[in-house]
């Protein structure tokens, strides 16, 4: 059986791209028309339509980035806006796919955790949700910091590592 997969905040598809792989319908969301995504809008203004089976978010990482630093790096840092967080969420509660699974950095704890309780998963990405439980698999994404400055740089830098979207492509399909 193909799974129907919504990506929001799809970005360069990292997070779908296990999914696309192995042959499941991948529909892609961002505001960013460079990205080249099924559907380029701002959630906010989107309506939910559709019957999809995994829902995979990732919202934007930057406001919630410094409070996983030492403070001295961003004595100025402000609380977070939680507009997409809260936006998903109704997205998820409208459309009601069978699994869901919203990633994010540890920074993003503090202020997700009393909204989405805590996250089922921690290590260099943290995700919430409902979805079967995956297998130990090696977390990549260090040494993001050592990319080279582009124009694409935060893009490559927010890329969901394949050895993730893949964990939970397979314990998906492992729950068909």
């Amino acid at each position: 059986m193909r799974l129907r997969v919504l990506d929001l905040f799809a970005g360069k598809g990292g997070f779908s791209q296990a999914f696309r792989d192995k042959g499941h319908e991948v529909y892609t969301i961002d505001n960013d028309p460079s990205f080249n995504c099924d559907l380029t809008t701002d959630l906010n203004f989107w309506v939910p339509c559709g019957k999809y089976d995994v829902l995979l978010a990732s919202p934007p990482c930057t406001e919630f980035a410094p409070w996983g630093m030492p403070k001295s790096w961003h004595p100025n840092r402000k609380d977070p806006d939680l507009t997409l967080i809260r936006r998903t969420i109704e997205i998820v509660n409208d459309l009601k796919p069978k699994w869901w699974v919203l990633e994010n950095v540890r920074g993003s704890v503090k202020f997700l955790t009393p909204i989405l309780g805590k996250p089922v998963i921690r290590g260099f990405q943290y995700l919430w949700g409902e979805f079967p439980l995956i297998p130990k698999f090696k977390p990549t994404g260090k040494g993001k910091e050592l990319l080279s400055p582009s124009k694409d740089r935060a893009a490559l830098r927010s890329l969901i590592p394949y050895n993730l979207s893949l964990a939970l492509c397979i314990a998906m399909e492992n729950e068909l």
